[in-house]
């Protein structure tokens, strides 16, 4: 908790993989970005997206392995892994634990059924894999569940509904043990809201979310974490994630125009400034301040700022010194946190 009583909250950025696609933006570009954050020590997290075909990018966990070797405190996650479930858990299991091993146990796994984006595309990246979007529920269910065993255990035997295979060893094993994997949803159809919150709260180590208002996503973090209670006995330990797409500047209108053309250019879709409102962090620093403190005080633990923008260092610069700090302030933190403990195994004190 923070001495104002709200639960604590830490920072991420996300640095859009996708931009070297869409805009004058080169892969050394986020990685450098990724730098800056860390050493801003007010960022303790950095996010890549992930697709292959429907909205192409640099891939995900080839991107965590180069920001890995050029930072040492900050978490490397997925926000989210659309395509965990057109991917082999097998190979999977193996690139991931890699990753891990790079990073010295930083990453945080966050997957989700994919299908979001233009249809056209969308069919194109399954039909490609020959994979069955009415299959995306059993099958990342079933590739957790292999992953975990893989990440834990020898000669694994597994004979499920899409994979069987007899005595699989993979090594090296993630530094984590357990290495975390978070579910990351937001349902709109109320008939089957529930049956993914309980897969959450079932199966998941945390939750990631996006595009919720601040009192939308208190109701369901609050929802999320009854069932979790009544799955696990208990929601220790258990956190939230939430990914904001951002655009801050001084001059608002300018934040809103390159934040729409941003958007526009990365889902295909036309932008309404009603979207831009609703579901966006974009505004003067004063605007995004008043804005991420109404999401710390509805209990958000994790608050992942999505970058939109062709600027990633200028966005950067502008989040770490304008608006962060009197985030910190607002909250009775101080402006800039220290350095992490170091612990009996000699490594930093990663926790959120």
């Amino acid at each position: 908790m923070t001495p104002s009583g709200i639960p604590s909250v830490s920072f991420g950025v996300n640095l859009s993989n996708r931009a070297v696609v869409i805009g004058n933006v080169r892969a050394v570009d986020i990685v450098e970005a990724a730098e800056a954050a860390e050493a801003s020590r007010l960022i303790d997290s950095i996010w890549v997206g992930d697709s292959i075909i429907a909205k192409p990018r640099l891939e995900a966990v080839v991107a965590l392995s180069a920001i890995a070797t050029r930072t040492a405190r900050v978490r490397l996650g997925t926000a989210c892994m659309a395509t965990f479930v057109l991917r082999n858990p097998i190979v999977f299991a193996h690139q991931w634990a890699s990753m891990d091993a790079f990073s010295e146990g930083r990453s945080l796994l966050a997957v989700c059924l994919g299908g979001q984006g233009p249809r056209e595309f969308v069919e194109r990246e399954f039909n490609a894999f020959g994979i069955s979007m009415k299959d995306r529920v059993p099958r990342m269910l079933e590739g957790i569940t292999i992953l975990r065993r893989l990440w834990s255990e020898e000669n694994v035997t597994h004979h499920g509904r899409f994979y069987k295979f007899e005595n699989v060893t993979i090594n090296p094993k993630p530094v984590q043990q357990p290495c975390p994997i978070w579910i990351a949803n937001n349902p709109r159809d109320p008939a089957v809201m529930e049956r993914a919150f309980r897969r959450v709260a079932r199966h998941a180590d945390g939750w990631m979310t996006g595009s919720l208002s601040p009192d939308q996503f208190q109701k369901t973090w609050e929802w999320v974490r009854a069932l979790r209670r009544e799955s696990q006995g208990t929601d220790a330990g258990f956190q939230a994630a939430l990914h904001l797409r951002s655009n801050v500047n001084a001059d608002r209108e300018k934040a809103y125009a390159e934040a729409k053309e941003f958007l526009e250019a990365y889902t295909g879709f036309k932008q309404t400034r009603k979207h831009l409102e609703e579901e966006c962090v974009i505004g003067t620093p004063e605007d995004c301040v008043g804005k991420y403190l109404d999401y710390a005080r509805a209990g958000c633990n994790i608050i992942i700022i999505r970058i939109v923008s062709w600027s990633l260092a200028e966005q950067l610069q502008r989040w770490v010194q304008e608006v962060i700090p009197e985030v910190r302030r607002c909250l009775g933190l101080t402006a800039v946190p220290g350095e992490g403990q170091q612990d009996r195994a000699g490594h930093r004190d990663r926790s959120f």
